[in-house]
């Protein structure tokens, strides 16, 4: 059995399919913006705080992201996915083959944006990175470890991780934000 030819998308389908992993993309980054722009050092911190803490989980959600590609180019789209319909223009019906693409192209911006976020993080950790107390950072946010523990492991005590990993995620605020993560 010959393997078929797969057909051509038609220009204007694949310009939609382009327009809707665009719009993905845009609104991804949208949705960043809070993160992205705090109003002062204190806002600064705490979002330094939450960028790190989803780290590890981003990490993760790529490689998801990744293998639902994968199984979606291997099998397709189920017979009755619901991210095909948002992919539906009113007055054109895609065929199967187009809604694929676009969902495909969809995550594949949404990994972009995943990706970007991960590795501004870890350019930034690895200015920090020869500090002595960068153990305080990536033990906190990364491994789930509370000051004790981390004290522990350092061989000082619980204070002086807490103080030394404020100093260190003011210094990432400021990397990720600039002068208004200043006090």
């Amino acid at each position: 059995m010959a393997k078929q030819k797969k057909p051509s998308i038609p220009p204007e389908i694949k310009s939609y399919i382009d327009e809707v992993a665009k719009k993905t993309a845009a609104a991804v980054s949208d949705a960043y913006k809070p993160l992205q722009q705090p109003q002062n050092a204190k806002a600064a911190f705490k979002n330094t705080e939450a960028r790190l803490y989803a780290l590890p989980v981003l990490k993760v959600k790529i490689k998801d992201d990744e293998e639902k590609i994968e199984e979606l180019r291997t099998y397709g789209t189920p017979a009755r996915s619901k991210s095909i319909t948002r992919f539906s223009k009113s007055s054109t019906r895609m065929d199967p083959e187009e809604a694929l693409e676009a969902i495909i192209k969809d995550k594949q911006a949404c990994i972009e944006s995943d990706q970007h976020e991960v590795d501004v993080l870890e350019e930034a950790l690895e200015i920090i990175k020869p500090d002595p107390y960068y153990e305080s950072v990536s033990d906190r946010y990364f491994e789930g470890l509370d000051n004790e523990a981390i004290a522990e492991s350092l061989g000082c005590d619980a204070t002086t991780v807490w103080r030394n990993r404020q100093r260190l995620i003011k210094s990432l605020s400021v990397r990720l934000y600039g002068t208004a993560a200043i006090d």
